[in-house]
């Protein structure tokens, strides 16, 4: 039995009930990730922000793919050029949590996933990877104006409410 940090399994698994949807959604995204590269943990790139941002497309388009074989494709080098600059987007949040990074991700990438549909773009991995350099307009076009008058907190607040209360 592999230990984390001291803590065997049973005090990993004993101390999941105590956690919140959030974290326990964050975790969820790391085990995914984990699991569709065969375990790996060679697999996640030291800043763990752009394999939240591939754990939370991989969820909205239902992508089996790990990340490490993903990144060596046409789309993960798309994905790799654009995701900082989404990860910029995202920094604009002011965010206390990982958890909260996460859900943030999932939100913003299930928002573009709707954008393309509604131009009729089919949603894959390498439409969302290239997708991802215009995160601020798709944003824009969704919720005009939050952005200048400094109001998108205001929605996150209310993505993160929702999301508690799907516990």
């Amino acid at each position: 039995m592999t230990k984390l940090n001291g803590l065997g399994r049973d005090a990993i698994l004993a101390s999941l009930p105590s956690m919140s949807k959030a974290d326990l959604e964050a975790i969820q995204v790391v085990i995914g990730s984990l699991l569709r590269q065969g375990g790996s943990k060679a697999g996640l790139p030291q800043n763990d922000k752009p394999a939240l941002l591939f754990g939370a497309m991989a969820t909205v388009i239902n992508l089996s793919q790990g990340y490490v074989p993903f990144v060596s494709t046409a789309s993960g080098k798309a994905f790799a050029k654009n995701a900082p600059l989404a990860l910029a987007f995202a920094d604009r949040f002011t965010l206390a949590r990982k958890a909260e990074l996460a859900a943030l991700l999932r939100w913003l990438m299930a928002l573009m996933a709707n954008d393309l549909l509604r131009q009729k773009i089919p949603v894959g991995p390498k439409t969302m990877s290239e997708a991802l350099a215009r995160l601020p307009e798709i944003f824009d076009r969704a919720y005009p104006g939050y952005m200048e008058a400094c109001l998108t907190n205001l929605l996150l607040e209310r993505v993160l409410k929702k999301q508690e209360k799907r516990k």
